[in-house]
């Protein structure tokens, strides 16, 4: 959907969008431009996978910094809130101007009020399917293994 709708901004130099899973950093969620890791919430006391998406991380020389946390959005939103940041940026940034810079420039509000209507989820009666993690039939449950990574 992203390539399909943005595609003009598949070549921009420096933006790079990092998923994992897990909260642990072997994603590199925290240095990408747009970071996300995995995680879970309630909602209507039935929990659901989510992402907790990040932003503003920089590895420029002398500007190294990591992503700030910014939202959690539910798995089955994650395609569209990160779709409506891009947009914003090509609708809003100036010539030249990096997605890094973009997000620089832009209030935290500004940036989390567009990531606003992707962070709810109505009921489960309303939406099952929002409820589940990708690739998944069966009702979504928070697990946690051994191990660090519990893989």
């Amino acid at each position: 959907m992203i390539e399909r709708e943005l595609g003009d901004l598949a070549d921009e130099t420096g933006l790079r969008i990092k998923i994992s899973g897990c909260p642990n950093s072997c994603g590199q969620h925290h240095i990408a431009g747009i970071g996300l890791y995995g995680g879970a919430r309630k909602f209507y006391d039935e929990q659901a996978p989510t992402y907790q998406l990040m932003l503003g991380a920089t590895l420029a020389p002398g500007r190294v910094r990591f992503g700030k946390p910014m939202a959690r959005v539910p798995a089955k939103q994650v395609p569209d809130a990160v779709k409506a940041l891009l947009g914003l940026y090509r609708d809003e940034r100036k010539p030249k101007e990096t997605f890094d810079a973009f997000v620089d420039r832009t209030e935290p509000e500004r940036l989390r009020s567009v990531l606003a209507p992707w962070t709810e989820l109505p009921p489960s009666s309303e939406a099952p399917g929002k409820y589940l993690d990708w690739g998944a039939d069966e009702k979504f449950k928070l697990e946690t293994g051994t191990g660090e990574c519990a893989a």
